[in-house]
């Protein structure tokens, strides 16, 4: 369970927020959009990559531990093996996950989400 900076227990949990997908130029995009509070679902990847915040501002948790904040045209980064979760800083964020095509394939079949573009 998540935990806040003085230690109270984060109750506001999305694990399964909408997502979806898009393969353009060898890249792969995975977009989610939460509203302030919500919590994407806490897990790990075998990769590096790379999360744009485009609408709103989020907070990364790295394990139990705030990471940062992030606003709108913002890039966290989270690297391999790290248990990390988004969460919502305001209304309609919208927060885009960014890896090699090769990566997200498998992501994919890991993380279903539904598929728009090609």
């Amino acid at each position: 369970m998540l935990l806040n900076p003085n230690g109270v227990p984060i109750s506001k949990v999305q694990f399964n927020p909408p997502q979806t997908v898009e393969f353009k130029g060898g890249i792969y995009f995975r977009t989610l959009i939460l509203n302030g509070g919500d919590i994407g679902g806490q897990h790990v990847h075998q990769f590096d990559h790379a999360t744009m915040i485009v609408t709103g501002s989020a907070r990364l948790w790295i394990g139990s531990e705030i990471e940062g904040d992030y606003k709108a045209g913002d890039i966290a980064e989270v690297k391999a093996g790290k248990i990390h979760v988004f969460e919502a800083l305001e209304d309609n964020t919208r927060l885009t996950c960014i890896w090699p095509e090769s990566i997200g394939e498998k992501l994919d079949e890991e993380f279903p989400a539904t598929r728009s573009g090609g």
